[in-house]
């Protein structure tokens, strides 16, 4: 049986909801959990099945106010510290999944876990919905790494293609790079070189795209810096709610239509609703780790913790090392 270590601290509506995502989980994959947190009783309570669970005390937490190297120096006694220390000395922990501090959990990932030989940083991998619904794309990096060379992009490629190929038992994924423009000649230098760079792996490489291209559903992975990325990540989620949001207020407008607009406003929830996509995944640390977003609800958690599991499942760590090898 796989097991994984959560972090209890980080989300803004408490340990409670976390709770309850890890108990609508475990009501649809068998798995154990190892649980951080503060509080004994509000597990206890969880009615989660107690012979798939163990918990670990922990006296304090990190912030995002805290500095990221807090997790390492000065707060050992922290929940997602002390979920660190679990996942690393013990073996038989297959993941991790912390809805805290970003930058706690890429300075935990190298300094506390520790990477994949060759890598110095983890990129930060997101999956997005796409316009005909049944497909995803993966976006990489989304906020971990915002100054990156053409040869951090190049290996930004080699680790979405083997991210999607584990994840979606997709054989040839279509790989491209974002930039302003199609042609092979557009971007800063960074982007003309990282063009050839990719173009030489010898993978589905499909050449540049735009942001406006992203989710077309043409692509399945996406390549960028963590700058780039994590304006594109946080801009189509909200022009998604945005938009339902004024098909809501139409639905209040107009009741004799209510039912197309509604209908339609739930097609809109149901595409752009990230809470149920699951987390943000740090490719290239030695164990995977899925962060969850601070305003998670219980369906982020469990979908967060249903994308671990199919991940180790799929070998995506292993299988991550083999192509950097491959493609070093």
């Amino acid at each position: 049986m796989r097991t994984y270590v959560i972090d209890l601290c980080g989300a803004d509506r408490g340990e409670k909801v976390i709770l309850q995502g890890v108990k609508k989980a475990m009501a649809q994959v068998d798995f154990s959990v190892v649980l951080v947190g503060k509080n004994a009783q509000c597990v206890k309570a969880a009615g989660l099945p107690s012979e798939r669970v163990r918990f670990i005390p922990a006296e304090d937490e990190i912030t995002n106010y805290d500095p990221p190297t807090a997790v390492f120096r000065g707060k050992q006694d922290a929940s997602m510290t002390k979920a660190f220390q679990a996942l690393r000395e013990e073996e038989g922990i297959d993941g991790m999944f912390s809805c805290g501090s970003t930058g706690a959990l890429l300075v935990g990932s190298i300094f506390c876990l520790g990477l994949i030989e060759g890598l110095k940083c983890p990129v930060l991998c997101s999956v997005l919905p796409c316009e005909d619904e049944e497909h995803l794309v993966a976006l990489l990096d989304c906020g971990a790494n915002m100054d990156c060379t053409a040869k951090d992009l190049r290996r930004f490629a080699v680790m979405g293609d083997s991210f999607i190929r584990s994840y979606l038992s997709i054989e040839a994924p279509r790989v491209a790079l974002l930039n302003v423009g199609t042609e092979k000649g557009k971007g800063n230098q960074v982007l003309k070189e990282a063009y050839g760079e990719i173009e030489a792996l010898g993978l589905n490489f499909v050449g540049n795209i735009e942001g406006g291209d992203v989710t077309t559903g043409e692509y399945d992975v996406v390549v960028c810096d963590g700058y780039a990325g994590n304006l594109i990540l946080k801009n189509a989620e909200h022009v998604g709610l945005n938009a339902k949001r004024l098909i809501d207020e139409l639905i209040e407008d107009c009741p004799d239509r209510a039912g197309a607009l509604r209908a339609l406003s739930e097609r809109l929830f149901m595409t752009y609703d990230f809470n149920s996509r699951g987390g943000a995944t740090f490719l290239g640390a030695k164990k995977l780790i899925v962060k969850g977003h601070g305003a998670a609800n219980a369906e982020t958690v469990a979908s967060s913790l249903l994308q671990l599991h199919r991940m180790v499942e799929g070998n995506a760590s292993s299988n991550l090392a083999e192509s950097l090898k491959t493609f070093a």
